[in-house]
């Protein structure tokens, strides 16, 4: 998609913009290039257990995740695969 894009071949995409500026990067195109237009959706990712998880297990991995926002490291990893600041929003590339 992302090379159809840059070729011409579509006007726009409708994608997650992280997916797609990485997209873009593992075709070798800069996604700088394009914009978002819109936003058709925010949401967010996350994790889900099963209801009878013991919650002394999710507790430490729920802290160690909240370390690693605070401490800038998934801000870091984002960044190094991106090659731009983590946005707060996601949207479609244009």
């Amino acid at each position: 998609m992302v090379r159809m894009l840059a070729a011409g071949r579509l006007d726009a995409i409708a994608y997650a913009e992280d997916v797609a500026r990485y997209q873009f990067t593992l075709a070798g195109i800069d996604p700088d290039d394009f914009e978002s237009v819109y936003i058709l959706k925010q949401s967010y990712m996350g994790y889900a257990f099963h209801l009878d998880t013991d919650p002394r297990i999710l507790e430490p991995l729920r802290k160690a995740l909240d370390e690693l926002h605070t401490d800038g490291t998934v801000a870091r990893i984002y960044e190094s695969y991106l090659h731009k600041p983590m946005s707060t929003h996601q949207g479609g590339l244009k």
